[in-house]
């Protein structure tokens, strides 16, 4: 291996190569999502399936107290959705999930377990990128450091959001 420098130009074999392999990642069935009914991730459009093929099996996601209707004013009553803890406005379901609710199981994600919000509020649905980010539901981590005798220590909450494109062309 030599190290010249500058290297030599790329080769148009090569360029087309790189050039069609970031335009196959970046095809529409690569990078189309849509929420699972059950979980409510977004997911590619490739790892979900109609949930349709997993209605009969739907009943391990009762769940009572975890859903509410909304209710505008304080002297309104509390009233529950009836039926599975679902997204109704998703009509798929992840693979991870399928398999769970085949397997007669509440999947780990599931919305069944104390995961559900409901709808997203009119206000916040608007909000820009970063407001979205600012108000994301994340996973806290707390982080802990270990120091010497003498110094100060310090405990916090890490917010990581993860880059959305892996490789950069």
């Amino acid at each position: 291996m030599s190290n010249l420098f500058p290297p030599e130009p790329l080769d148009e074999l090569l360029t087309n190569q790189i050039l069609s392999s970031a335009c196959d990642k970046m095809a529409n069935e690569n990078i189309e999502e849509a929420g699972c009914a059950v979980c409510g991730q977004l997911k590619p459009r490739k790892e979900l399936s109609k949930l349709k093929s997993v209605k009969n099996h739907l009943h391990v996601l009762h769940a009572e107290g975890v859903t509410r209707k909304e209710h505008k004013k304080s002297s309104d009553p509390i009233k529950e959705f009836s039926g599975p803890v679902l997204d109704y406005r998703c009509s798929h379901i992840c693979d991870s999930c399928r398999s769970s609710v085949r397997k007669g199981k509440v999947p780990d994600l599931a919305l069944a377990k104390n995961l559900w919000l409901g709808e997203v509020p009119e206000v916040l649905s608007k909000l820009r990128f970063i407001e979205r980010l600012l108000v994301a539901q994340v996973r806290h981590t707390c982080c802990f450091v270990k120091i010497s005798t003498g110094q100060r220590k310090m405990k916090a909450n890490a917010l990581c959001f993860e880059t959305p494109v892996p490789k950069m062309y």
